[in-house]
């Protein structure tokens, strides 16, 4: 992925048979133009294509239980915090 912890590079030479990367659009094109060129160079053979979408699903749960992301502090959550403490 273009967003992974680890370069294509990387990648390359611990996976010796085909290898695909996963190729998130940015605004900057010269940062797509280099993300590609090092894939091709690294030679992986397949390139996908991700597009996201910035908005956030409709999730009844989410709206049922109040979470928010970023998360806001009510009377409600905070006692959720308090009662649910995270190990």
């Amino acid at each position: 992925s273009s967003l992974a912890t680890v370069t294509v590079e990387e990648i390359a030479a611990l996976a010796p048979g085909p290898k695909m990367f996963q190729f998130y659009f940015h605004k900057d094109r010269g940062l797509n133009d280099a993300l590609l060129e090092r894939a091709r160079a690294a030679k992986f053979n397949v390139m996908a294509l991700t597009v996201d979408t910035i908005t956030g699903g409709n999730r009844e749960r989410d709206l049922r239980t109040g979470f928010t992301s970023p998360p806001k502090l009510n009377l409600q959550s905070a006692w959720s915090f308090a009662t649910h403490p995270l190990l």
